[in-house]
This record gives C-alpha cells, sequence and structure tokens, in this order.
C-alpha cells in the first residue's frame, strides 16, 4: 500500500496544503512501529516523575485484535450502540475486515 499517497489525498481532500517533507513525516510519524516508540518514551518519563504509564496502549497492531480484550455483554452492547448511531447513514461497516 501506498500510505504516503493515501496521507496526500487527505491533505488534499481537506483542503490543507502540504509540502512532500511533510506528507513524508506525517506518514512516518503515524507508523505503528513510531507511534510505539514514542509512546515507550512517554510512559518511561512518567514513570520516572513518579506516574504511571499505560503499558499495553499499543498493542499488535492487528486488524480485529481489539476483539480479543472486549468480549461478552460488553462486545454486545458495543455493537448495538454502533448499529443505533449509525443506522441513518446506511453505512455497514465490518470491524474484523473479512471475518465472515
Amino acid at each position: 500500500r501506498d500510505f504516503p499517497g493515501t496521507v496526500r489525498g487527505l491533505a488534499d481532500f481537506l483542503e490543507i496544503p502540504a509540502s512532500d517533507d511533510t506528507i513524508s513525516k506525517t506518514a512516518g510519524a503515524s507508523s505503528l512501529s513510531s507511534m510505539k516508540a514514542a509512546h515507550a518514551k512517554r510512559t518511561q518519563e512518567l514513570e520516572a516523575m513518579g506516574g504511571a504509564g499505560k503499558k499495553n496502549h499499543i498493542r499488535k497492531g492487528e486488524m480485529g485484535s481489539w476483539r480479543n480484550d472486549m468480549d461478552g455483554s460488553l462486545l454486545v452492547e458495543f455493537d448495538a450502540v454502533h448499529k443505533a448511531k449509525t443506522a441513518h447513514h446506511d453505512l455497514k461497516y465490518n470491524f474484523d475486515f473479512g471475518d465472515p
């Protein structure tokens, strides 16, 4: 996939002028590895000051893996609220990206 091209398309759609360098930096900073590194650094800084970080905030980065942490009645409630709030848009969204 062309992630920088996607970022460029989004910037163009939103009519945000952005140089190729800005697009490249935005795409790079948006990668899972960059976000994990930034979060780990911030967690270390918080802990050094006596605070508490959220160690599992950024997880595997696998599509649909969030359902492993959300099951039972919470998952049923999430699905119901999502359907109720988006029904008027007539959009279909598959949270599992291809799962049956």
